[in-house]
């Protein structure tokens, strides 16, 4: 008897969380958020692939120290703590997807740019640039997805928007060290810019009024 119900138990356990996943397809059935979704993938595809590159740029490129060429992290880390609380002022301005899609499009030109500075003073203006579009799409991002999500969904669908990122974090390195492998830097940032101009045409196409 005691195992019948321990069966009973496990049976209707299984079914509870059938029934979560099955409610969490229903919400990605929501274009928005399954736009808004794999904006967590592109995000740290591109986040993972400038912060792990650049103190490499800087080193071999330009010919900074090791401590220089960390240092260039620090910058991003700094710019990010200033420009983060302005988001909300963003989107007050224009849109949610205005500052989803002009942060991305900023971070985007950062990168761009990277390959073509001369000097670490002017990597470090480069950087700055693509740090005030992550900070920027980031926080939007994040905040987006959890007033798009229903309630009782929420944990869930930002569970698999972090599960989503943390694929970006290790596809990036060995997707982008093939295009430094045969392109170099300028093709390797590049390539990073490329990736997130892809999901500002995607959504730019395809998001609706988010804060609607």
């Amino acid at each position: 008897e005691t195992a019948d119900v321990a069966g009973r138990s496990r049976a209707s356990i299984r079914d509870e969380i059938r029934a979560y996943i099955r409610s969490i397809a229903a919400e990605i059935d929501d274009r928005d958020l399954l736009v808004l979704l794999l904006a967590g993938f592109s995000l740290h595809l591109v986040k993972t692939g400038v912060r792990t590159y650049i103190p490499l740029f800087a080193v071999r490129s330009l010919g900074a120290s090791a401590v220089i060429g960390g240092a260039m992290l620090s910058v991003r880390g700094a710019v990010r703590v200033v420009s983060a609380p302005a988001s909300g002022k963003i989107v007050a301005l224009g849109s949610t997807k205005f500052a989803l899609l002009g942060g991305t499009a900023l971070g985007v030109a950062g990168t761009a740019l990277i390959p073509y500075m001369p000097t670490i003073g002017w990597l470090v203006v480069a950087v700055a640039i693509y740090s005030v579009g992550d900070a920027v799409f980031s926080t939007v991002l994040n905040d987006a997805v959890a007033r798009r999500a229903a309630p009782e969904h929420r944990g869930g669908v930002v569970s698999g928007m972090n599960g989503l990122k943390n694929i970006g974090n290790t596809v990036a390195p060995a997707l982008f060290g093939l295009f430094l492998a045969f392109s170099g830097f300028e093709g390797l940032f590049l390539a990073i810019a490329v990736s997130g101009l892809a999901y500002v045409v995607v959504g730019w196409a395809l998001l609706g009024d988010l804060d609607a």
